[in-house]
């Protein structure tokens, strides 16, 4: 990573015909050590163009895996005739998922560079839920941040957040603060305190907000 920031500083100042610091600050490096750190940094990182104001829903936010995701299960939902209902666009809803990627875009290219979300016969998944469960639970939450709504989580999101060991009262504030909240690794309490052992190491950075963030067990 170092070497990578470095050559594209490097590319970026020349173009620039300038010197100096091209980056913000020094890379980081995360271990996520188990399911509920995973789901939390996916989210995170899938919302970055909300948070920013770049993009309304995850479905508009162009050139991001999330997008990538939602295309690629409507064109397999709509080959297997079986679209939820949920998803068929209404005539004032502006937020609806847009038509599936144009032919030559299709979902076989997209699962060749993305993982599942969810084990299939081929490929070992990421998450303990499915793709449907993982696209709502990034769009509903990527609502409530657009809305500026810090309340309650959707009761539907609650068991999928339980599932893979996510706390729903602390999810918004774990998505949005989870690169400052962790630095060395993320998961549960227990994951962390294994990992520290693992590194010989005492304490790590980020045990008051996994205990905050994450059941204590999954």
């Amino acid at each position: 990573m170092g070497r990578l920031n470095e050559f594209i500083a490097r590319a970026a100042n020349k173009e620039d015909d300038v010197k100096g610091r091209f980056w913000e600050s020094r890379f980081k490096c995360t271990a996520l050590i188990d399911t509920a750190a995973i789901a939390a940094c996916m989210a995170y990182v899938d919302l970055n163009p909300i948070r920013a104001g770049q993009a309304d829903s995850p479905e508009v936010s162009d050139f991001t895996s999330i997008q990538e995701r939602i295309r690629a299960w409507i064109h397999h939902s709509l080959t297997q005739d079986s679209l939820p209902i949920e998803v068929i666009q209404k005539p004032n809803d502006t937020n609806c998922i847009p038509d599936p990627a144009p032919a030559g875009n299709s979902s076989d290219s997209t699962a060749d560079w993305l993982c599942p979300i969810q084990s299939d016969a081929l490929r070992r998944g990421i998450l303990h839920i499915s793709t449907a469960e993982y696209l709502d639970l990034v769009d509903k939450s990527g609502r409530l941040l657009k809305s500026g709504k810090r309340g309650a989580i959707d009761a539907d999101l609650a068991p999928i957040l339980l599932r893979i060991g996510l706390k729903p009262d602390a999810w918004l504030d774990t998505i949005t603060r989870f690169e400052s909240r962790f630095r060395l690794a993320a998961g549960l309490l227990s994951s962390l305190r294994s990992f520290a052992d693992q590194i010989g190491k005492h304490w790590l950075t980020g045990l008051t907000a996994a205990r905050a963030a994450f059941v204590t067990s999954a």
